[in-house]
């Protein structure tokens, strides 16, 4: 299965329709169309924004290995992340100041 076949496995595992998925990654349904087709590439961008959007296993969109969703039912880091709409460096600003100890947290508060 290629890159592009997984796209539209992980569309319609969402049940989504190419309009509604296309919008929630901010691309036009006649793109995505192109890249379920395989008449276009996944660029690193739109790679990013489905795996951060839906929460997808990257490893398995790129080369089908492990599973399509990362399992995140006991992390609400993804759960922050995505209402709060972090990118990645915001993620790992958040998450190195939860692993602070107690004692050095107190100065980073913010107030």
């Amino acid at each position: 299965m290629t890159v592009n076949e997984r796209v539209r496995q992980v569309r319609n595992a969402l049940n989504l329709t190419q309009k509604d998925f296309g919008d929630k990654i901010t691309l036009a349904q006649t793109y995505l169309s192109q890249i379920e087709k395989g008449n276009r590439n996944v660029t690193e961008k739109i790679f990013k924004i489905i795996c951060h959007e839906f929460n997808v296993n990257e490893e398995w969109l790129r080369t089908g290995d492990g599973e399509m969703f990362n399992s995140y039912s006991d992390n609400i880091l993804f759960d922050i992340s995505k209402k709060y709409k972090l990118d990645e460096l915001d993620e790992k600003i958040l998450l190195s100041y939860i692993k602070l100890n107690a004692s050095n947290a107190r100065f980073l508060r913010i107030i």
